[in-house]
């Protein structure tokens, strides 16, 4: 409370269930929050976490056990980043609520695993170094350890331990520092502390422990901070009520000797103390986020569930690599040795994991980073409403001459997949713009409709500056609006999640227009990008009543009355990373009024705003450049970096990438599905015919085109448009088939995956196609091995 007296509040919102034996939290819909999974005498129970006061329960899309439930474990069990629940039956059955994504699961028996009646406790962890999950169970006076078979299969169980009495309490912990995972078994005559060695076996340590140690519970926790775990044990004095054993005491064990070996204490947290930038994307202690961390030739794989995590490094004195792989799918690899100290703090990173495919461009001496592409044509997304995106797949983005330059007689250009989705180029085409120097030229660049995107090269010789240009808390927002410097400006106050703001208005005034009567042909241009919700972040917002759909920008005009009126209810906005729009105000300004407002609640930032009016036209010289030459090829991810003016560095900028420093790893979990195999690719992106290039994660498309014969006129320079037809899918788990290439996009289709009902039929060149490009697939478990295997995930100098 305000009086710094902290209070325990009664949450009304949770549904009533009867007959729960245990719990567990685990973020289910990758939403961002924690859902609530009961185990039950009748089976499992979901409550689905609303907005953190309110809980829905989760009956439809689920096929979970017709039984009582024991024990549950939340786990991503067969590592495909969507939290599983492992549960253990009241007849010892073990088997895996298995996530199919979208609120469905199903019920799947882990072949010949019996816990026994009874199951007290399960742990999964990784015991054998694998890289698949492994799982220790007491039930009775019988402790079990089945390690991975690969692939989510499990070994025959190797009883560890066969005592007489009964076990109470199972937990996992390194107590000795050494990377391997211990096991302490609080049993009601005996607790059992068992060591653990790299290949899942394990030896028993008891001896080290008080004889005749009974306890209900036990708990390893550095009590007195000297880097070793210690014990926190419920004693009882062996006499059972009920069926359970009764604390007669509470009692600490110090651990004497654990910490001769070296430690790291890992603080995994969503976000840092920036209350004005929240993303919202994972749960704030990172819950059920895999924890990977590599020491020489020894690799731990540890699942988060604990604000701090402690882990044993041996006789090594530093770590070499740590990996988060949070549970947005988002990984984050931390390789810096001034950063891998005794204790780490990792925060969650605020970058996209779908955005879409990214351009480079050849400046004379070097491939720089130019902007993103296909932001029109999303697919799979579900927005905030419910609803599917609309999907327009043609763009044209304008390129400045001084961004473009001949490369061995050619123009050349790098099309790159770099984030987790799948990139869909059906054609490409590039066009010389030739127009005089003291005119600029635009295209619109922005998210709309056909009609409201409809292109055109917008011809500009005498740009207009508004006389003000105000936000809703009166700010004078012109300054940072005269020149496309990459100072950029917010008109919103603070962010609620990523994408959504507060709703914020930017009030232009033109000034006097009545000497421009008639006018004529009057618009807008605004200069600018936009960070977006995904579709996780979207089925937040949907679940949550408290918070507002993001209103996408619109313009109003005074009502006449003190107020303003709405007279176009979506204008578009900018197409990903800076770029410019061109709004029409043609019935919005007028001689009588030259004042308008955008209003939104997106999370757009501003660069550059002008108007033009009665601007006579310039018919620029538009050439074709032949596409010559399409090579498609694995290249790997830029290195991001953030200048003083990016967001995240306390600016109002989009982050950038350095085409020459470049990981060659797998940086993101393995999209499933047909991609198109490598190699010459020209044939495909001369025209569209649905016989597409489908690139993933790493891959990048060189396409190199001729240079015009004719050079611009005297007085003349040369600017160029790129024209694409594509469609872009980012692999969130909320994407509808995100985790797959398939199904393909084809021409003119509104919605994603399209109508389930229609059947179309492909001619003999699109089956061709299938047959002779579409023949490439990602190898399984690439990603998640990568640490394991001890591959360099760092930045190397790279590029072309």
């Amino acid at each position: 409370g305000t009086d710094g007296v902290r209070s325990l509040v009664s949450v009304a919102g949770l549904p009533e269930v009867v007959g729960v034996r245990t719990g567990t939290v685990a973020d289910l819909e990758a939403d961002g929050d924690l859902d609530v999974v009961l185990a039950t005498a009748t089976g499992l129970v979901i409550l689905r976490n609303l907005d953190g006061t309110q809980f829905e329960l989760l009956q439809e899309g689920i096929s979970g056990p017709s039984a009582g439930v024991q024990d549950v474990v939340a786990v991503d069990w067969n590592r495909d980043l969507a939290m599983d629940v492992l549960a253990v039956l009241d007849d010892g059955t073990v088997g895996v609520l298995e996530n199919l994504l979208h609120s469905r699961f199903r019920w799947v028996s882990l072949e010949g695993v019996q816990a026994g009646a009874g199951c007290v406790d399960a742990v999964v962890g990784e015991f054998n170094r694998d890289g698949f999950w492994d799982l220790a169970t007491a039930a009775g006076g019988v402790l079990q350890v089945w390690n991975s078979a690969g692939r989510g299969r499990l070994e025959a169980a190797v009883p560890v331990l066969q005592l007489d009495g009964r076990f109470t309490r199972l937990t996992a912990a390194d107590l000795d520092n050494d990377g391997a995972v211990d096991l302490l078994a609080g049993h009601a005559g005996q607790t059992q502390l068992l060591r653990g060695s790299n290949d899942g076996t394990f030896s028993s340590l008891t001896g080290l422990l008080p004889a005749g140690l009974a306890t209900s519970s036990v708990e390893a926790v550095d009590l007195d901070q000297d880097g070793d775990l210690d014990l926190l044990a419920g004693v009882t004095d062996g006499v059972e009520s009920a069926g359970a054993a009764v604390v007669q005491k509470f009692s600490a064990l110090r651990n004497e000797g654990g910490e001769r070996n070296n430690w790291m204490e890992i603080v995994p947290r969503a976000i840092g103390e920036d209350s004005q930038f929240p993303a919202n994307r994972v749960n704030m202690h990172a819950v059920g986020a895999v924890l990977e961390v590599r020491v020489g030739a020894e690799w731990q794989s540890l699942v988060i569930d604990q604000p701090r995590m402690h882990v044993g490094l041996g006789a090594h004195e530093r770590v070499d690599a740590v990996r988060v792989i949070w549970t947005d799918g988002v990984p984050q690899n931390l390789t810096d040795l001034s950063l891998l100290r005794a204790r780490l703090a990792v925060l969650a990173p605020q970058i996209l994991l779908g955005s879409c495919p990214y351009i480079y461009t050849w400046n004379g001496e070097r491939f720089e980073f130019f902007s993103d592409c296909l932001w029109a044509a999303p697919l799979g997304l579900v927005q905030a409403t419910g609803d599917m995106a609309p999907i327009r797949e043609w763009e044209y983005l304008l390129i400045p001459g001084r961004s473009l330059r001949p490369r061995d007689g050619r123009y050349q250009l790098q099309l790159t997949e770099e984030l987790w989705e799948a990139a869909y180029f059906d054609e490409v085409q590039l066009l010389a713009v030739d127009h005089p120097a003291d005119v600029q030229v635009f295209t619109n660049e922005k998210v709309g409709g056909p009609d409201l995107a409809a292109h055109r090269i917008h011809t500009v010789r005498n740009p207009r500056l508004p006389i003000s240009v105000v936000d809703g808390r009166g700010r004078d927002l012109l300054p940072g609006l005269q020149a496309q410097d990459q100072q950029y400006v917010q008109a919103f106050e603070r962010r609620i999640v990523q994408g959504l703001t507060d709703e914020w208005t930017m009030e232009f005034d033109l000034g006097d227009l009545s000497a421009e009567q008639p006018l004529r042909d009057p618009r807008l241009v605004l200069t600018g990008w936009v960070f977006p919700t995904d579709t996780s972040i979207n089925e937040a917002i949907l679940q949550n009543e408290s918070l507002p759909v993001p209103a996408a920008p619109s313009i109003e005009v005074p009502d006449g009355a003190g107020g303003w009126r709405v007279v176009r209810p979506f204008i578009g906005f900018p197409s990903g990373k800076t770029k410019a729009m061109v709004v029409d105000l043609t019935g919005v300004v007028t001689d009588e009024n030259s004042r308008l407002r955008l209003r939104s609640s997106m999370e757009l930032y501003w660069d550059a705003a002008f108007f033009v009016v009665n601007e006579p036209e310039v018919e620029p010289l538009a050439r074709e450049c032949r596409l010559l030459a399409a090579d498609l090829h694995y290249r790997g991810f830029s290195q991001r970096v953030y200048g003083p003016e990016s967001v995240f560095r306390g600016g109002a900028g989009p982050e950038g990438y350095d085409y020459e420093r470049v990981i060659r790893e797998p940086r993101w979990s393995e999209m499933s599905g047909r991609f198109t195999r490598y190699g010459d690719v020209s044939e495909l992106l001369r025209v569209q015919d649905e016989r597409m290039i489908v690139m993933g994660p790493g891959d990048e498309v060189t396409v190199e085109f001729a240079v015009p014969s004719e050079a611009p006129p005297d007085g003349w320079v040369r600017d160029f448009v790129l024209y694409n037809v594509g469609w872009d899918k980012d692999a969130n788990l909320n994407t509808v088939y995100g985790q797959t290439s398939e199904p393909y996009p084809h021409g003119g289709m509104q919605r994603y995956p399209g109508d389930p009902a229609e059947t179309r039929v492909l001619s003999e060149d699109q089956q061709q196609w299938l047959r002779e490009y579409q023949t490439r697939e990602y190898r399984p478990y690439e990603f998640r091995d990568a640490l394991r295997r001890g591959s360099d995930v760092s930045v190397r100098a790279g590029g072309q």
